[in-house]
């Protein structure tokens, strides 16, 4: 190790501080780029397109209004980018949160691994039918329905937010209740 080592350590160093003070976004997207890219996400970013494909081919979610999220750390979640296409999930379709952030998704993340907003349309015609008040806003659960140990809550945007050990229990616990929900719906008509 030369002089010149600790000297250009330091410029490589305060270029990447400055960046981030400049332009914090575009830093963190290249980083979660990278991170998301790497051969040992492969099986995350896997999972989140199968996730994807089923909620948009089961009708339980718009191609570009769905949001899929699962626990990483105590501290960070992983997530699909907001209007990001839920069938053409890749590395850069995802993103990492920090869950002492205070939003909705770190919120349901606290009660579950895996979280997903998604609009399946009999559940939320059933839920609003029922007049039932919102419930992510301040706490949840509001209005619960169990699945097991997996929970379904409508969300305060007219969502409905299932939230479970996994992303595929998540999205089972959705087209269950979408199910229940025609039935119900048939029923009543």
């Amino acid at each position: 190790m030369t002089a010149d080592d600790g000297l250009v350590g330091r410029m490589m160093k305060g270029s990447v501080d400055r960046a981030l003070r400049m332009q914090p976004g575009r830093v963190t997207r290249v980083a979660d780029d990278l991170l998301y890219a790497s051969p040992s996400q492969r099986d995350v970013v896997a999972e989140f397109a199968d996730a994807g494909r089923r909620l948009v081919e089961g009708v339980l979610a718009p191609r570009t209004l769905g949001v899929i999220a699962t626990r990483r750390t105590a501290t960070s979640a992983s997530r699909t980018t907001p209007g990001a296409d839920l069938t053409q999930i890749d590395n850069r379709t995802l993103e990492s949160i920090d869950l002492g952030e205070d939003s909705r998704l770190a919120r349901a993340l606290a009660h579950g691994h895996a979280v997903i907003v998604a609009w399946p349309p009999a559940l939320l015609a059933v839920g609003v039918h029922l007049e039932a008040p919102p419930s992510i806003v301040s706490h949840l659960p509001a209005i619960d329905t169990r699945i097991g140990s997996d929970r379904l809550v409508l969300g305060d945007d007219g969502s409905c937010i299932a939230i479970a050990d996994s992303i595929g229990a998540a999205i089972t616990s959705l087209e269950v209740g979408e199910h229940v929900a025609h039935m119900q719906l048939r029923r009543s008509s």
